[in-house]
């Protein structure tokens, strides 16, 4: 009877240990490389660190929740902000654990229980479409949010130059600051310089802009004392009593004089 009993309680620890290895190899876990995989089809999403003692507390729940995904025709996935960085600014994670829920690329944040029952729940009866999404200025694949993932990303890699200069190469704190100041400095201004050389070549200077309405004005001014050049030589062409037969008429003088006036007008212009 004994020996029944031992061999019924392997059977239920193997059991337990096989579903549970199947429900963790369910979750996905999120890089840089593949979260734009979460912009198609339905998503939960969960932010954790390995520190962080909520985060530990809620995995148990949170790989059951897995175990159902098949079932609500959803991806479970997680992301461990200490190796993805990028991902934690992308989303704006200010608190661990965060969840997200990510439908056809509208993303909600999921602010309910934290038990599988509550999840379960939030997805079965499309508790999400209660929701409004997040802001587009705020979505994770917004022009904004992508810098600011490249900004958390930058300052991962500034935290890591530092305690490698404090602790390997053993620089006091001060002299590390130091550098980083210095090297700020230095890019700051060779942005700017590139800066002043972009806005110098598309913009012309106010020195240049005077040149530009100088020379026009010249021009123009040549124009009109060609015109009244023009004007006074026709003028006295016309008035000239030699330059014009007996048999000539007013009405034709006068016709001459008009159309000198246009050419000089289209001159002028």
């Amino acid at each position: 009877m004994n020996q029944i009993r031992k061999l019924l309680f392997v059977i239920v620890i193997l059991t337990t240990a096989k579903t549970g290895s199947s429900r963790k190899n369910q979750v996905v876990h999120l890089t840089e490389e593949n979260w734009r995989d979460c912009l198609t089809g339905q998503w939960m999403i969960k932010f954790y660190a390995p520190w962080c003692p909520a985060c530990k507390a809620n995995e148990a729940e949170y790989e059951e929740f897995a175990g159902w995904s098949d079932d609500l025709n959803i991806k479970v996935a997680v992301v461990d902000i200490t190796r993805e960085p990028g991902l934690s600014g992308r989303f704006m994670v200010t608190a661990l654990p965060t969840f997200y829920h990510a439908k056809e690329g509208e993303f909600r944040r999921y602010n309910n229980a934290r038990s599988s029952d509550a999840m379960y729940e939030y997805i079965h009866s499309d508790g999400w479409k209660t929701q409004d999404p997040v802001w587009w200025l705020r979505h994770p694949d917004s022009i904004i949010m992508t810098l600011m993932s490249w900004l958390f990303r930058t300052s991962v890699i500034m935290k890591n130059v530092h305690e490698t200069l404090t602790e390997t190469y053993g620089l006091s704190t001060w002299l590390s600051y130091a550098l980083f100041g210095l090297a700020t400095l230095i890019t700051g201004l060779t942005l700017g310089i590139i800066l002043v050389c972009v806005v110098e070549f598309i913009v012309p200077t106010k020195k240049k802009q005077v040149q530009i309405i100088s020379n026009s004005d010249d021009k123009k001014s040549n124009n009109v004392q060609s015109s009244e050049s023009v004007l006074n030589n026709a003028q006295q062409k016309v008035n000239d009593p030699c330059n014009h037969s007996n048999s000539e008429s007013g009405d034709l003088r006068q016709r001459n004089i008009m159309k000198t006036k246009e050419d000089v007008t289209k001159i002028s212009g």
